[in-house]
């Protein structure tokens, strides 16, 4: 924690203070970057965490291979579930013969509605000993909130407002949940490959992050081959600001960054608007994974729309994890910058 105050303070502000060109929010950023470096626990609002960081050129896109969906030759629906004629039939026949009724039904959802709620994955005790390890971890001050969303509260301790990037890494004991065995089986399944186990992401309030299609951040050629899990660490309500995802919206055309700029000033905001539009265009209507039970998992496509629900208690908390995989033996790259992911 020390080494990357000291980095930023030493080398990245110092380089910000250079620049000739200092626009009006370029500097309410650098305040806010000062300020939270001066003290990691300082409470931010959530409308000034979107934090304004110059690009390293030790880490610029520039070092590595470019990919991008458009430049790849366009192979649409070759993941066994996202063909035209995905009956219960093909399924079974795809599956075999030993596979349960349960599977079958799995599958065909997943294939229908772009996700799937898996009740009861897993057991409140494994999650509450997870959780536990987490909190031991926080207190050793071994974690630290790694992307600054801070809500302005009186009521809680600061930790618990924001998310934390790869939690896995930092508190291992996280990998029950993102290696589970049985998660694994139904995410091979459903992608028909094996899996590999790339990012987590553990919240502990609703992110209220706009709606959105996983693949304009990480996404695989040929096109589906990413899958997502959100685990539920708590019962749920609709106050909490849950999940959203909009059945069906994994068959529409993906909408990558080319459909919102030609080049790498790929604006987040430009993009959230184009999907608001998107949504209406083709009158899509939202799911709430809400209530929920702890130890629900709830999987999701490739290009499934999703977001996180507007919060309407502040005083819940909403304990879950996200987990993301990509099938083995396809590219699996950053499609907003073009880094091949196992660079990034």
């Amino acid at each position: 924690m020390k080494k990357l105050i000291s980095k930023f303070t030493n080398k990245i502000i110092p380089s910000m203070r250079n620049k000739k060109s200092r626009t009006d929010e370029i500097e309410k950023q650098r305040n806010i970057i000062r300020d939270y470096l001066k003290d990691p626990k300082v409470v931010l609002k959530k409308e000034y965490s979107n934090f304004f960081f110059p690009r390293n050129p030790l880490l610029s896109w520039e070092r590595f291979p470019r990919y991008k969906n458009s430049l790849f030759t366009p192979i649409n629906n070759f993941a066994w579930l996202d063909g035209e004629h995905v009956d219960e039939g093909f399924i079974r026949s795809r599956l075999g013969d030993d596979k349960s009724n349960e599977d079958v039904e799995i599958c065909k959802k997943f294939s229908e509605q772009g996700y799937v709620i898996i009740d009861g994955l897993f057991s409140p005790k494994l999650l509450d000993d997870i959780w536990s390890e987490l909190e031991l971890a926080i207190d050793k001050d071994n974690v630290w909130n790694t992307e600054g969303e801070f809500l302005e509260s009186d009521e809680f301790s600061l930790y618990a407002k924001g998310r934390i990037l790869n939690i896995h890494k930092l508190v291992p004991k996280f990998n029950d949940c993102f290696q589970n065995e049985k998660l694994i089986r139904i995410l091979e399944m459903l992608l028909g490959k094996d899996v590999l186990p790339f990012q987590t992401i553990n919240s502990f309030y609703g992110s209220e992050q706009a709606v959105h299609s996983d693949a304009v951040h990480m996404t695989t050629f040929p096109l589906g081959f990413m899958i997502a899990a959100w685990v539920a660490f708590e019962d749920l309500d609709s106050e909490c600001g849950p999940l959203v995802v909009y059945p069906g919206s994994h068959k529409l055309d993906y909408k990558m960054s080319d459909s919102i700029s030609k080049d790498l000033h790929f604006d987040n905001r430009e993009y959230e608007i184009f999907i608001q539009n998107y949504i209406e265009e083709n009158d899509l209507q939202p799911h709430y994974f809400a209530p929920c039970k702890k130890g629900d998992v709830l999987i999701w496509h490739h290009n499934l729309l999703h977001g996180g629900s507007k919060i309407k208690d502040k005083k819940k908390t909403r304990r879950s994890l996200v987990s993301h995989y990509f099938a083995k033996q396809v590219i699996a790259y950053h499609e907003v910058t073009g880094r091949k992911l196992e660079d990034y």
